[in-house]
């Protein structure tokens, strides 16, 4: 069994493009034959379901029924890599959410492959947005020489 992929997709605000990131990431695994579903946390309305609707599912990542949805599946999900758009304002807590339930550690001790993708926006003030982010993030070791911890690169070929 492949190791599951995870990636995130979030900002602490709308509109900088993180459906667009998520659409082109499936829009790749899918031309590559890489096995993929999604979860948008635009819940309820879910705006990346319309883009990839037999692939993608809405769920309300503050709750642990839709958590359990997500992350309980791993292992046994027919996809290899799973691509999370968390809704705007919520990439903090959903990082604090899968530091709760053991998922950092696990991506740490290199059960999962993890990515973080934190987009931020034209205000001279996204950098610091990335401050609690990082935090999450800087605690995975990675591999790759030079690499400067943001996101866990790897996604199963």
């Amino acid at each position: 069994m492949t190791k599951p992929a995870v990636i995130v997709v979030g900002a602490d605000k709308g509109g900088v493009g993180k459906t667009t990131v998520s659409r082109t990431l499936l829009d790749y695994f899918d031309a590559n034959n890489i096995p993929t579903r999604a979860f948008d946390t635009e819940s309820p309305r879910g705006t990346l379901k319309r883009f990839h609707p037999d692939i993608t599912e809405i769920v309300d990542m503050t709750t642990t029924s839709d958590q359990m949805k997500i992350f309980d599946t791993l292992n046994t999900a027919r996809r290899s890599v799973t691509v999370i758009d968390v809704r705007a304002g919520l990439m903090s807590p959903a990082l604090a959410s899968l530091r709760d339930i053991g998922f950092l550690e696990a991506a740490k001790s290199g059960q999962i492959t993890f990515a973080v993708f934190h987009m931020l926006g034209p205000s001279i003030a996204s950098p610091d947005e990335i401050a609690e982010t990082a935090n999450f993030m800087l605690r995975i070791p990675t591999k790759s020489p030079g690499y400067n911890g943001m996101m866990s690169p790897g996604i199963p070929e």
